[in-house]
């Protein structure tokens, strides 16, 4: 029997190594934390500036995509950005993710850039929004969408669809009480961020990342996602 090629779930990133503004994010982020609203933050050792999303790649290919981006690197020399304020996509009245925003981005356009023409060489779609330098430290959990029933369903489909539409309900109320919280508390929390200067990173290499979903244990709260570097890559360019 065959078996299929091992898919490593991938991504480009800058990594944010331990330090002073590791520690002023991770302040931060407990700040925003205790307005209490329904969001996933991202641990302090998760923190990374994305690059490039990868999505499952199969692992053969791994070897090509480090060549592409040995190659792209070779034409960048080091470069320092700086991290300032924080705010919320696509704003703070009906927020998805929220981050810190980064200043001093000209060098990190064109290492974005060249980034996505080595992918696109190796059939991976350039992103079809324009790039937009931030560092995400939470994700809003959103409420499930609403499940349908066919009009010559069954009496069972029909009480399950009843129970789902309750259930929906209680999901609609708690995400109207996760809105007013964000717009409340975290929203004056983020509002209080606008100018905070976080500090700056000499960023001197990049990294092709893989990502690994914590498995679940009856009665533990999920861990989120484990984040490893397969390769590094120095920017050596002048």
């Amino acid at each position: 029997m065959e078996t299929g090629h091992m898919k490593i779930r991938s991504f480009i990133a800058i990594n944010l190594p331990s330090g002073p503004l590791v520690d002023g994010i991770s302040a931060a982020l407990e700040m925003l934390a205790a307005s209490g609203a329904d969001v996933k933050w991202v641990r302090a050792e998760n923190l990374h500036l994305t690059l490039k999303f990868l999505g499952d790649v199969e692992e053969d290919l791994l070897g090509e995509i480090g060549g592409a981006l040995k190659a792209a690197t070779l034409r960048h020399a080091a470069f320092k950005i700086s991290f300032k304020g924080a705010g919320c996509f696509p704003n703070v009245k009906r927020p998805r993710v929220v981050w810190v925003g980064i200043e001093s981005q000209e060098a990190l356009g064109r290492l974005n850039a060249d980034i996505e023409a080595a992918m696109e060489g190796l059939g991976f779609g350039r992103e079809a929004r324009e790039f937009s330098p931030h560092l995400t430290i939470g994700r809003v959990r959103l409420p499930r969408t609403i499940s349908g029933v066919r009009p010559d369903a069954g009496a069972d489909a029909r009480a399950d669809a009843r129970a789902d539409a309750r259930a929906d309900a209680r999901a609609d109320a708690r995400s109207k009480t996760t809105a007013g919280a964000i717009a409340g508390g975290l929203g004056r929390a983020i509002a209080g961020l606008s100018g905070k200067v976080f500090g700056g990173l000499d960023v001197e290499s990049i990294s092709l990342m893989r990502s690994e979903l914590s498995p679940m244990r009856s009665g533990s709260p999920p861990k989120g996602p484990k984040y490893t570097r397969v390769m590094d890559f120095p920017l050596v360019g002048v």
